[in-house]
């Protein structure tokens, strides 16, 4: 069978970088969330104690004189309006009443504000950390860079529409000027999916993901903010929940444990090739072990090493094995190794990598936020 490229796509975002830290481990998307606040109608009280009929009574139109006063004389027929401009004079400028000049920092296409019947506010999300290490950032292929801080704040979001997966979001800034310590720049961004299985800490339970990303299958672009977990996840387990027997490396903490799925991992092409993955990627899983309790996640790291279509993918030449690149640079910058080399779901040629959220070692545990043993 011809070997073939996962094709997927991507709702926003800027392209995809050449350098080696601009990289993709998916495409897809969720459903943005709907819904809005609708009108209170005032209700009308018809009928007063005792049962008797409320008699309706019509307001008088505003500005009506009283009943008995007089009409005011008509204008003579022929008498012009008083202050009436010349026939042919041009009209005068005349502001838009209430329209208000946008003020300097005001972007004039932005969106309105929720109001009453308009789509509110995203949610909050259910957790978040923030943290910051020390890296050196690179200026060029032969030049160290100074160290500087990298931040990086997740935040948990939970998916209506799937309620057995959870959003993990994270963000990265650097602080780019020495003179201003508050200042940061976003550089780069991972999406990932906690998958809410049974594992041998919860043995009850509900098993929802079995449903919802392997018993089903997606279909057409309504389904496409789910396609991506659905191929990785197929290609680790049969559509009954099972390790595929044909993995060998992480087959007991893919029965056991939890699972998290890395969909995608961006870099800003302008802070591509400055060594920053590395890093990154090691505060990535400082920050889910630094989470409250219920959030908290120490489990198996799972994503798909391949680049996005779209935008994002068209930075990789055609003639590049871009899945070969990836698997190196992954390798390299975090110890992801293969889970399954190929395998085909839904006729497309999947690779699946992986790594535990801890080190086998102390030093690696304490660099990724676990205490010291």
């Amino acid at each position: 069978m011809e070997r073939t490229t996962r094709s997927v796509t991507r709702a926003t975002g800027v392209p995809l970088s050449r350098g080696l830290d601009g990289s993709g481990a998916g495409g897809g998307g969720r459903k943005p969330g709907g819904g809005g606040q609708s009108l209170r109608i005032e209700g009308f009280r018809s009928r007063l104690p005792g049962g008797r009929r409320r008699r309706r009574r019509v307001p008088a139109a505003v500005d009506a004189p009283a009943p008995n006063v007089p009409a005011p004389d008509a204008p003579a027929p022929d008498a012009p309006a008083p202050d009436a401009p010349a026939p042919d004079a041009p009209a005068p400028d005349v502001p838009a009443p209430d329209a208000p000049a946008p003020a300097g920092n005001v972007n004039p296409n932005a969106a309105a504000e929720a109001g009453d019947g308009q789509a509110t506010a995203p949610d909050p999300p259910l957790a978040s950390i923030r943290d910051s290490v020390m890296c050196p950032y690179r200026v060029g292929e032969d030049r160290p860079g100074p160290v500087t801080r990298l931040t990086g704040e997740l935040r948990i979001y939970q998916d209506e529409d799937q309620l057995a997966r959870l959003a993990y979001n994270a963000c990265f800034y650097l602080n780019l000027d020495p003179n201003d310590p508050a200042a940061e720049t976003l550089v780069s961004t991972i999406d990932a999916w906690r998958i809410e299985k049974r594992t041998s800490a919860k043995p009850k339970a509900k098993q929802g993901w079995i449903r919802d990303f392997l018993a089903a299958t997606p279909r057409g672009k309504k389904d496409s903010h789910w396609r991506e977990i659905w191929y990785c996840m197929r290609t680790l387990y049969g559509k009954d929940g099972t390790v595929q027997a044909s993995i060998d490396n992480f087959a007991g903490d893919l029965r056991d444990d939890g699972l998290m799925f890395i969909e995608m991992v961006h870099t800003l092409p302008l802070y591509a090739g400055r060594g920053l993955l590395a890093p990154m990627l090691t505060l990535f899983r400082s920050l889910l072990q630094q989470l409250p309790e219920w959030f908290a996640f120490d489990g198996l790291l799972v994503l798909v090493p391949a680049p996005p279509a779209g935008e994002r993918g068209n930075v990789w030449n055609k003639g590049v094995d871009a899945e070969a690149r990836l698997a190196g640079i992954y390798n390299k910058a975090d110890h992801y190794i293969v889970l399954v080399e190929e395998a085909v779901v839904g006729g497309v040629g999947i690779k699946v990598m992986g790594r535990k959220v801890l080190d086998g070692d102390d030093a690696g545990n304490v660099a990724a936020g676990a205490p010291a043993q």
